[in-house]
């Protein structure tokens, strides 16, 4: 499994999973104990986050990270990250606009992952897509 080298890394590789349908990837982005914030703030942890990214998996999920920030302070850093999904909900693709903030650990390897994901600490839902699958 590729390992992020930098916090800033995280969210490139958490792009690179969700797009590719990839739950073994973006699984692998979180601490064993790590804890998921659903956008209803409903939170989940440990083993539990796979199944949830098992099941937003299914919705066809496409994102763009638009902007990321990073404050480091050595083995912990905040990352924040404006982000444009497109999910499939009932035939039609629906596209929301959010920011996510996160709290990254590096580990012992010299790698990242997370500790906190509160992935849409803000949300906007925006325009529906007009394209039909």
């Amino acid at each position: 499994m590729t390992a992020a080298k930098s916090p800033t890394e995280l969210h490139d590789l958490f792009a690179e999973f969700l797009n590719a349908g990839d739950l073994e990837g973006l699984a692998g982005l979180y601490e064993s104990q790590a804890k998921l914030v659903m956008p209803d703030g409903e939170q989940f942890s440990g083993s539990d986050i796979r199944g949830v990214l098992s099941e937003f998996l299914a919705a066809k999920p496409e994102i763009r990270i638009l902007r990321s920030r990073v404050t480091q302070e050595e083995n912990l850093a905040l990352i924040s990250n404006d982000w444009q999904l497109t999910i499939l909900v009932d035939d039609r693709r629906e596209v929301t606009e959010g920011t996510g903030t996160e709290v990254a650990r590096r580990q012992s390897d010299g790698s990242w992952l997370y500790v906190i994901d509160d992935a849409a600490s803000a949300t906007t839902l925006g325009a529906t897509a007009s394209d039909t699958h």
